[in-house]
């Protein structure tokens, strides 16, 4: 399968499978759009809307979209998976007061890794009991930096989800890194792949990536589908026989709609 249709593909099950298990999240399907709403205010990655078609990316479609989350009073991000780092209704969203906030590499292998010899002394091994679900959700909030004002209630629904497989990792039996694996459409997405700063460059994330695709290619898959999120995690899935097929891009609004009291009278 296509990478970019992969990556859609997988991110429109996964939200499917967070509705049923949060009563609280909405989402639905208009012509060329997928909305959602989650309803956690910090949370601007749960609250949006993905885009299928960005031929209806119009003026009057985006203010249509505003209104339904400012009634909602909720922040919200305009998700694009396209071919090139910018999008070709990139200057519709500008022109309305978006700005991209992220072009991420989005990368597929088919078939086996090209996997190097690995270190001895990193296990990976699938999260058992609860203190292993603490220690999955700490190394995430550390090696992403991810604000105390995120709700924790997220971790838990994926953690849970029995479509997903949780990994973590341990280097000379101290948990150091995470993985998860979402067995979906034929096609595995890969999510959370972190290792606590003090262990990088020891080959943590490389046999992390080993354990979660094999597992992907024996459940039945072609291959896996990620997001990269940084310079050393692309060098990885490169290195590993992953090959980019578009990009992944956010944006925000940069520019707040004028409120009632602000509209000059007429």
């Amino acid at each position: 399968m296509d990478g970019i249709a992969a990556f859609e593909r997988n991110t429109i099950d996964l939200i499917s499978l967070l509705a049923r298990c949060l009563p609280g999240l909405r989402h639905w399907r208009e012509e060329g759009l997928v909305i959602t709403l989650a309803g956690w205010s910090a949370a601007v990655q749960f609250n949006g809307v993905l885009v299928l078609d960005q031929q209806i990316i119009t003026p009057q479609r985006l203010a249509a979209l505003e209104t339904i989350f400012a009634e909602e009073a909720l922040p919200f991000g305009i998700e694009i998976c396209c071919r090139t780092p910018i999008p070709t209704c990139d200057s519709t969203l500008r022109d309305c007061g978006y700005s991209l906030t992220l072009s991420e590499p989005i990368m597929i292998c088919r078939g086996a890794l090209t996997v190097p010899p690995l270190n001895p002394a990193v296990q990976i091994k699938a999260i058992n009991g609860l203190a292993d679900r603490e220690h999955y959700k700490r190394i995430m909030v550390e090696s992403f930096n991810i604000s105390a004002g995120v709700s924790q209630e997220i971790f838990d629904v994926m953690l849970s989800l029995t479509e997903s497989q949780q990994y973590i990792a341990w280097l000379h039996d101290e948990p150091v890194g995470t993985g998860m694996l979402f067995n979906l459409s034929g096609t595995a997405s890969i999510y959370n792949v972190a290792t606590l700063p003090n262990a990088r460059r020891q080959g943590v994330a490389t046999a992390m990536m080993a354990t979660l695709h094999a597992q992907a290619l024996a459940s039945g898959n072609e291959g896996t589908v990620l997001v990269v999120q940084s310079d050393a995690g692309l060098a990885l899935y490169k290195r590993l026989g992953y090959q980019q097929e578009g990009y992944h891009c956010i944006y925000e609004r940069s520019i707040q709609p004028p409120t009632p009291a602000d509209t000059p009278a007429i």
